[in-house]
């Protein structure tokens, strides 16, 4: 089945939770309100901010 990997928000450090390999997803986070979007790759998570957080 493969092993899961932790995916924090970049922005706020917020834990989403863990995910597998192949996994793409976008969210927002609710603890800072940033959009991000998440990739799971074999044992490389890549997150990318779409839209920051506004608040500081």
């Amino acid at each position: 089945m493969g092993m899961k990997l932790l995916t924090f928000c970049s922005s706020c450090g917020h834990k989403f939770g863990r995910s597998r390999s192949g996994t793409e997803t976008e969210t927002k986070c609710p603890k800072c309100g940033a959009e991000i979007e998440y990739t799971v790759d074999e044992q490389t998570v890549i997150v990318k901010i779409i839209k920051p957080s506004e608040k500081q």
